[in-house]
């Protein structure tokens, strides 16, 4: 008959628990259990990540056995609930094989699985008998022992069992076999039966008394140690006499667990003690302090590590395991990260422990860790920046393990972007236009010239966080100019407006009185030897324009001719106007190669020379004076103007195109001829280069 019902999360989720308690050795102690009246009777360790539990409720109904596979989180419980063996209660469990566990109980019952749990075979043997303790000695052979002098054999790996017998009827509570052939048997009073034939034959050796004899361990077929209810006994001589043992004093043992023939434990009541050198001397282990007493029912001792279970005189659960081990570090850590949202989802692969992990702590930018719970994925709430978010693993001991940090972005603000310049071109002439953009926490994804609100396409990345669009403006005026760049996750920003003025070119004379003499058969090009090919070498505050190859029209844009100043800027004349209020001719325009004039950045227009003219705008009436640096003062009256100007004063004004307002900016009115001198006017600049 097989059983196939498995009871996993939902049970198990009132196991998780962890306490911290130094052991003798510098360990914590792992609590892995924590139920009101259930009794945890035995424990067996196939490796050091495959166990098994057996679980009982205080009325002896309903038992569990608890499969451990890779930690403790890695459990599963196992409750058949067929022939209504569900109803009695287990005692003892040993694993066979990897794969192969029996365990053994009340009424005789003998369940076992092959396959580590996903089913069960009952091999049940047919006594109201309680099988207290189960000893496989091999793959196939074993034995079971229990009350009333019962004792079981199996050749099969636990598929059948056959009864010894003794004549004895006390309970028997421990056995152990040196070999095939040797084996010994305790029990209640004193009992203690010996065979050197496999079981065939068991020879009472009883020494008699009062104490429960409890479990048994023999190092040689003369040298064994006997776990009573009144301490620990020696024997030299195979069990014909016995001596107490010192260390464990009087206390109540319960259980041997050796990993070797000279090392190991023994638990008992609120005590647990260790061994290097076969029982000779016994170290204290320091167990968990509990309320009430602590009734240990069984071990598992490997040197490093020890489980311990049983109940406490309250009917509380003991099982402990102790872990001085850390948890590994999580893998496989990621994040959606960079992103636009404040909360940044986590995930990682969970860390691996001996006994299991309990929890996982999380620390922002090194602030402090707190706890997650027992989670692989999270979402972490972060502010406006670049992040560093750590993760790592607290195992049940309370044990933490290394840290597994990653760098997160969360952005949602667009890039700088400056504003359009130049702010002024010339009409005609191929323009660059650029804008510089930064993002401090992602890349720049792309920028968008715009023009009177219209888009001109994608500018080109220079690099260093340069963009340009080159364009030509077909008519003189005043053109609104912004770029729209976006970053890499999609924040975008609208630059700050720029007023572009384009004027006309400044075109020379048909005949230009330049100093560069032009042969009668070249007429329309610019001599080469006096053309400036590089820019070191020309001087600031002239004069320049492009060298014209070939023929070339009034509006070709090497006509153009600017005002080079000390900062290396070249500025554009609007019209002839304003080029003449500082200038009297063409005669000093020096001719450069027009990839100099590419090196040079265009700046703004030149203004009206201050005090040579008046000025206004095509639509206001108002009437200006000029000053330093193009700043224009309205003239109150006309009274004014004539004192200023004299009585032709009307002759001395110049209509400025609206396209060019941005040109200039505006100071304190002139209330009376006194506030404004013409001549200090006139006399405040010797060059363009004293107004920028």
């Amino acid at each position: 008959m097989k059983y196939q019902k498995k009871i996993i999360v939902t049970f198990l989720a009132l196991f998780l628990f962890a306490i911290h308690t130094s052991s003798a050795y510098g360990a914590d102690w792992a609590r892995l259990m924590n139920e009101s009246n259930e009794k945890v009777y035995a424990v067996d360790y196939y490796d050091d990540d495959t166990g098994a539990f057996i679980v009982t409720n205080d009325s002896g109904t309903e038992p569990s056995i608890i499969l451990v596979d890779g930690g403790w989180e890695n459990r599963v419980v196992y409750q058949p609930t067929e022939d209504g063996w569900y109803t009695k209660a287990l005692y003892d469990v040993e694993f066979v094989d990897e794969n192969t566990v029996i365990a053994v109980g009340e009424d005789g019952t003998i369940v076992k699985t092959e396959d580590f749990g996903d089913s069960w075979q009952d091999a049940s043997v047919f006594t109201s008998n309680k099988l207290l303790r189960l000893e496989m000695y091999s793959t196939t052979r074993g034995w079971i022992v229990g009350e009333n002098g019962s004792i079981y054999k199996t050749t099969d790996g636990g598929d059948s069992w056959t009864a010894q017998t003794t004549g004895v009827t006390e309970d028997l509570n421990g056995v152990y076999f040196l070999n095939l052939l040797d084996g010994y048997i305790v029990g209640d009073n004193g009992t203690f039966l010996v065979t050197t034939t496999g079981g065939t034959v068991w020879n009472d050796q009883s020494a008699g008394g009062v104490y429960e004899f409890n479990d048994v361990y023999f190092a040689s077929a003369t040298y064994g140690l006997v776990a009573t209810s009144y301490g620990l006994l020696y024997t030299i001589d195979g069990g014909l006499s016995w001596t107490a043992r010192s260390g464990p004093g009087t206390s109540n043992l319960s259980s041997f667990d050796f990993y070797s023939s000279s090392s190991g434990a023994v638990v008992g009541t609120n005590v647990a003690y260790t061994t290097k050198n076969q029982g000779a001397s016994w170290t204290q282990y320091s167990i968990p302090d509990e309320d009430g007493s602590e009734m240990l029912f069984d071990v598992e001792y490997s040197g490093d590590s020890m489980t311990i279970v049983g109940v406490t005189s309250y009917l509380k659960s003991i099982l402990f395991a102790t872990d001085d081990q850390d948890p590994s570090a999580i893998i496989d850590f990621t994040s959606d990260s960079p992103s636009t949202d404040s909360s940044i989802a986590l995930s990682w692969t969970h860390a691996t422990d001996s006994i299991g992990i309990e929890s996982y702590e999380i620390d922002i930018d090194g602030a402090s860790y707190s706890d997650i719970g027992y989670v692989s994925s999270y979402s972490a709430t972060v502010s406006e920046g670049l992040h560093d978010i750590s993760v790592r693993a607290v195992d049940i001991a309370g044990n933490t393990g290394e840290a597994s940090t990653i760098t997160v972005i969360f952005d949602r603000t667009g890039p700088i972007v400056s504003a359009v310049t130049p702010i002024s071109a010339t009409q005609g002439a191929l323009t660059s236009l650029s804008i510089t953009s930064t993002d401090e926490l992602s890349s720049i994804s792309s920028c968008t010239l715009y023009l009177n609100g219209a888009s001109q396409g994608t500018m080109t990345n220079q690099g260093s966080g340069v963009f340009t669009k080159t364009y030509t403006f077909s008519a003189e005026g005043s053109y609104v100019a912004y770029a729209i760049c976006v970053d890499s996750l999609g924040n975008s920003t609208t630059a700050t407006s720029s007023y572009i003025t384009v004027g006309v070119a400044v075109s020379e004379p048909e005949s230009p009185a330049v100093e560069v003499t032009q042969p009668e058969e070249e007429v329309g090009l610019d001599d080469d030897d006096a053309v400036v090919e590089d820019l070191s070498s020309l001087r600031s505050d002239v004069l320049i324009k492009s060298q014209c190859v070939g023929s070339t029209d009034i509006n070709d844009p090497c006509r153009a001719v600017y005002y080079y100043d000390s900062e290396n800027r070249r500025h554009a004349f609007p019209n002839e106007k304003v080029f003449f209020t500082w200038y009297d001719d063409f005669d000093d325009i020096i001719i450069i190669d027009s990839s100099v004039m590419a090196e040079i950045s265009l700046s703004t227009n030149v203004t009206y020379h201050p005090g040579t003219k008046m000025v206004k705008f095509q639509t206001i009436n108002t009437v200006y004076a000029v000053e330093q640096g193009g700043v224009l003062r309205a003239i109150a009256s006309e009274s004014i103007a004539s004192s200023l100007y004299g009585s032709a004063w009307n002759t001395h004004i110049d209509d400025i195109s609206d396209a060019f307002f941005r040109n200039y900016s505006f100071g304190d009115d002139i209330d009376s001829a006194s506030d404004y001198d013409v001549a200090d006017a006139i006399a405040s600049v010797s060059s363009p280069n004293d107004n920028f």
